[in-house]
């Protein structure tokens, strides 16, 4: 599971242009070291954090959420 988000980021960051600007989540600093590839994903429409305004970077992530972020970034119908 980690190998396909793994891929995933690495596909779109491929095509993407560097982000600039603060971060999106209180729990997500821009010194994050994913903080450019979760506000550029934010910003795509691909993932979204938490009511709370959190992302929750730590958590582990579940296989349907995986299969949103490949349906959202490819343009799949599902």
């Amino acid at each position: 599971m980690k190998k396909i988000f793994s891929v995933l980021l690495i596909i779109v960051l491929a095509f993407s242009f560097s982000l600039q600007g603060h971060a999106a989540f209180k729990d997500v600093s821009n010194t994050h070291s994913l903080a450019t590839e979760i506000n550029y994903l934010t910003k795509a429409g691909i993932i979204s954090g938490y009511e709370d305004g959190k992302f929750r970077p730590n958590e582990l992530i579940k296989k349907k959420h995986v299969a949103s972020m490949l349906v959202k970034s490819l343009g799949l119908q599902t």
